[in-house]
């Protein structure tokens, strides 16, 4: 889910920090420091708008040939308050948002420093959302705010993504990959997919799964199926069998949710959620075919119940405007209410954090 083109190495990340500024391509050269080795170099570029730090430790994972294997931290050529240049830490989307706007002309100058530690992973287990978290009836232990500082980032990112493709990035980008890096795969197919599972359609590999469909994006028609695996809507181990009849019984409870409204909610309560709701339903891309027509289109009231559920099951967040645009391409693939409705779950298990 996150994009990029390079040649030799290729990393950047943009977390929306600076949405006044539009940055189609950034260039980036890297410098690889390790002890007393010679320095090696790589140079890439990115697309600010699509990336994130995670992206970018991932790439230069690829471009240096490090296997996930080292701990390396990461800095940018930048200026202190005195104005005088040193490398500044790159610890968060908020430093790389920073070092894209204010660093990156005529290129981003990067250091890589491995670390003689012990090995860290680089790539994070997701967080399993288990029935009581979809479905729970007690109040989520978040605090008391508003998730408009967590949802309009996520909403920016996944609305810049849009409509673009890899292939749309390297057309956008005239120089060719280099020796040391391979073009990025084509997409994930559904042949390829099932090479993930055993016999008994357990994935097996969900951590090469998750890179493979970072460096090539997934087939469309697969979308609806890997959307899943990779918001963790299975508990780990399940089985073919055991994912239909998983999605079986979350289609029942969820419905049970849909039916309680009422009873959760007072009437005032329960008004102004709806309201709120259909207010971004009503302005929802009305060009996609999924949701073009009037009004009273069945895909739109199926939204916004998804949405409002969310919002009376979970009232310490309720609902924030710009919830909808993240559900509504969820709805779109996944096609199916009850399932929107979990994966949504996930994608704001996700934020919770924030």
């Amino acid at each position: 889910m996150a994009a990029a083109a390079a040649t030799p190495g290729a990393g950047g990340a943009g977390p929306g920090a600076q949405e006044e500024e539009e940055h189609e391509v950034v260039r980036v050269r890297v410098k690889k420091c390790e002890g007393f080795l010679q320095p090696e170099f790589r140079t890439f570029a990115v697309d600010p708008q699509i990336t994130s730090l995670d992206v970018l430790q991932h790439i230069l994972i690829r471009a240096f040939d490090l296997n996930g294997k080292k701990n390396f931290g990461i800095s940018y050529l930048g200026r202190d308050k005195q104005g005088q240049e040193m490398y500044l830490s790159l610890m968060s989307d908020w430093d790389l948002g920073v070092a894209f706007a204010s660093a990156s002309k005529p290129y981003l100058q990067l250091k890589i420093d491995i670390k003689a530690s012990e090995d860290s992973p680089l790539l994070e287990d997701w967080d399993i959302i288990s029935p009581k978290d979809v479905i729970s009836t007690d109040l989520l232990l978040v605090e008391k705010r508003s998730l408009a500082a967590a949802a309009l980032p996520f909403t920016q990112s996944i609305l810049s993504q849009v409509g673009r493709t890899l292939s749309k990035v390297q057309q956008a980008l005239s120089w060719s990959y280099g020796e040391d890096v391979k073009p990025f795969k084509p997409p994930l197919s559904d042949s390829e997919f099932h090479t993930y599972l055993n016999h008994e359609g357990q994935l097996m590999k969900p951590d090469e799964l998750r890179l493979r469909i970072f460096h090539g994006g997934v087939e469309p028609s697969l979308r609806k199926v890997v959307w899943r695996y990779l918001l963790n809507v299975y508990p780990d181990g399940l089985t073919g069998q055991e994912r239909i009849d998983y999605m079986k019984r979350k289609t029942r409870e969820y419905e049970q949710l849909k039916g309680e409204w009422k009873a959760r909610a007072g009437p005032e309560d329960l008004d102004f959620i709806r309201s709120n709701v259909l207010k971004d339903v009503l302005r929802t891309d009305r060009t996609h075919p999924y949701y073009m027509g009037s009004d009273d289109n069945p895909h739109l009231r199926a939204l916004h119940d998804l949405l409002t559920t969310y919002a009376v099951t979970h009232p310490q967040i309720s609902y924030c405007q710009g919830m909808s645009d993240i559900a509504s391409p969820i709805l779109a693939v996944m096609d199916n209410e009850a399932h929107a409705f979990i994966c949504f779950c996930g994608i704001m298990k996700r934020l919770e954090g924030n």
